[in-house]
C-alpha cells in the first residue's frame, strides 16, 4: 500500500526572491514570503570554513547571485566559466539568519537585564537600612 505524503505537514521549501551584497561579508536576502529582508552575516563562515575561504576576496564575494531554482545563493568561478566556486542552500541561509537575529536579540536582552540589575544594586546600596 502506497501512502501519499501529506503536503500540509511538509514544510515549504524556502525560495530566494533577491539578494544584495552588503559590506563586511553580509547578504541581504529577500525571501518569497512577504516580510522584511533578512541580513545574514557570512563572515565567520568565510574566515573559518574551507569551502567558503575563496570568498575572503571582497570582489569575489560581491559576485553572489541566486541559483537557477531560487534555492541557493552561488558564487561563480571567474576562471572556469560555467562552474561555481561554492554555493549555500536557502534553508541553511535562513537558519543562519534566524540564529543571528535571535542571538543578537538575546544579547541585547542580557545587556539590558545586567544594566537594570546594576541600577537596582546601586540604588539599594545608597538607601540607609
Amino acid at each position: 500500500m502506497t501512502v501519499a505524503p501529506d503536503d500540509a505537514a511538509a514544510p515549504a521549501l524556502r525560495k530566494i526572491r533577491s539578494v544584495r551584497v552588503r559590506p563586511r561579508y553580509r547578504l541581504e536576502v529577500q525571501w518569497d514570503e512577504n516580510g522584511p529582508p533578512m541580513i545574514i552575516d557570512m563572515e565567520e563562515l568565510i574566515t573559518e570554513g574551507a569551502a567558503f575561504a575563496p570568498l575572503r576576496d571582497a570582489d569575489l564575494f560581491a559576485t553572489a547571485r541566486i541559483g537557477e531554482r531560487h534555492r541557493t545563493i552561488e558564487w561563480p568561478d571567474p576562471i572556469h566559466p560555467g562552474q561555481l566556486i561554492t554555493d549555500c542552500c536557502a534553508d541553511a541561509l535562513y537558519i543562519r539568519g534566524e540564529r543571528q537575529r535571535y542571538g543578537s536579540f538575546l544579547q541585547r536582552l542580557m545587556r539590558e537585564f545586567q544594566s537594570m540589575r546594576r541600577r537596582l544594586v546601586h540604588s539599594t546600596e545608597r538607601e540607609p537600612v
